[in-house]
């Protein structure tokens, strides 16, 4: 998107402050090399994380962690979970 296409308050209207807040980045990991089952594991610990947020509504989301054993789909479900988070205003941290 061209920034002629964006609306001109863009960078300074007031953005909707965070509802709520959760903590995952513990369980987070560079290394590239995890076994499929603790991959699976950090899914799963994340899933839970998810399901307590009441502000959290996206299934899919949820089951792709609960489901994932490849860095590729762990990948994929966080990127989706950051753009749900955003688009709900839930901090992540």
């Amino acid at each position: 998107m061209s920034q002629e296409m964006l609306p001109a308050d863009i960078f300074t209207r007031p953005r909707r402050p965070w509802q709520a807040k959760i903590q995952i980045k513990h369980l987070l990991s560079d290394d590239e090399d995890l076994l499929a089952e603790q991959i699976n594991e950090k899914g799963k610990q994340i899933a839970a994380i998810l399901r307590r947020c009441p502000l959290f509504q996206a299934p899919l989301i949820i089951e792709a962690f609960e489901n994932a054993r490849t860095m590729g789909v762990f990948n994929d479900a966080l990127e989706l979970m950051y753009d749900e988070c955003d688009r709900v205003r839930i901090w992540v941290e």
